[in-house]
Formats: structure tokens, C-alpha cells, sequence
């Protein structure tokens, strides 16, 4: 939990902790440890902060970077004021959702440059064997997902219905569409996932 960004997210709403815990049933002790990075949310906390700060729950996450990077060629240092349009491996954002062995790689900036946010968010999702993607069905209202299955097969709940993906397939979810992801296999399986809007 970044509680830096939780922190600024509350005072840029005009909320006291006291509004938040409101807000989210949590109380004012536990929202400062937070704040003060003394203490780590379940994802139903994390969900709840996330609702009310209407934030995404990804930048909540998120660790702040120097976002320094030095050209090869020249050795020119450059950062958030320069054109941001290619992300090394080694720089993708890495992130675990609380109470989850799911890892994230988001490898898109979340700037072009210093005047033109990004408007999309492609990630790289780890499942591992026999788990869920969240322990509940999500649901995101802002954005649509589009998704690729790198390797094995895998199982996509939407709504009411299953379908099963083996490597190679994708699948579509429109914003607002109940969803989960299941790992069938008994080794971890990879996905890409692009999110139409910037998520953090």
C-alpha cells in the first residue's frame, strides 16, 4: 500500500480521516496506519479506500519512482519531462493485489509526456495453479478489458457464463460485466490483459 498516494487522494477530495473512515466503515486508527505505511489492507479495505477516494485500486498500490531513465547511446538522463513512449522489462510496474499470489506487470506508461496522459493500460497477469484471479467476482464500471492467453488453458467467468481459453485465444469483457479468471492447470499460466482507460 502506497500510503503517500492514500494520503494525498484523501486531502485532494477535501476528506479528513475521520470522512474516510466514514466513508468506508474502517476506522481512523487503522486508515493512519495506512497513511503511514504501519500496516497492509485486506482487499476488501483496499476496495472500499479505493471507492471512496475514487481512485484506482492499482495506484493505490503503485510505488512512486524517480521515473529517471538514461539513454544508452548518449547517456542523457531524462524523466517525466521528455516523451515517454518505450518501457524496459526491467522498468515494468510490478504489483500484488493484498490477500492475492497474483502478480501484475504493467509495461505502459502512465504518461506520454509531461502534457498528455496515457489512455490505456496493458499489464502482463500471473495466475498461479488452481487460484482465482480475486476471491469475488469484479466488475469495472470506466473501462473495458481485452484479453490474451499466452500459454495453457484457462477458465473466464462473465456474468453468468464460462468460457474455457486455451493458448492463443482472447477474449472481450465490456466495462461493467461481472468477471473472474480461474487457472485450471497445475503450473502457472500467463495473460496479457489491456485496460481501454489509464488505471493508475
Amino acid at each position: 500500500m502506497n500510503g503517500k498516494r492514500m494520503r494525498k487522494a484523501r486531502k485532494n477530495k477535501g476528506m479528513t480521516l475521520r470522512d474516510l473512515s466514514n466513508a468506508t466503515d474502517l476506522t481512523i486508527g487503522f486508515l493512519s496506519q495506512l497513511e503511514n505505511n504501519a500496516n497492509t489492507p485486506s482487499i476488501s479495505s483496499l476496495r472500499k479506500i479505493s471507492k471512496a477516494l475514487n481512485c484506482p485500486e492499482i495506484w493505490l498500490l503503485q510505488e512512486d519512482s524517480e521515473e529517471i531513465e538514461k539513454d544508452e547511446k548518449t547517456g542523457v538522463e531524462y524523466g517525466k519531462m521528455m516523451e515517454r513512449l518505450q518501457i524496459r522489462k526491467a522498468n515494468r510496474i510490478l504489483l500484488r493485489i493484498p490477500e492475492n499470489t497474483t502478480d501484475y506487470e504493467i509495461f505502459t506508461p502512465s504518461y506520454i509526456n509531461q502534457d498528455t496522459a496515457a489512455t490505456m493500460t496493458g499489464a502482463i497477469v500471473t495466475i498461479r495453479p488452481h487460484e482465482w484471479v480475486s476471491e469475488q467476482m469484479l466488475s469495472h464500471t470506466e473501462y473495458d478489458e481485452s484479453v490474451l492467453l499466452l500459454e495453457r488453458k484457462m477458465e473466464v467467468f462473465i456474468e453468468s457464463h464460462r468460457y474455457t481459453l486455451y493458448e492463443g485465444d482472447s477474449i472481450y469483457i465490456p466495462k461493467g460485466k461481472l468477471h473472474n479468471f480461474y487457472n485450471p492447470n497445475d503450473t502457472d499460466i500467463k495473460m496479457v490483459i489491456y485496460y481501454s482507460a489509464l488505471i493508475y
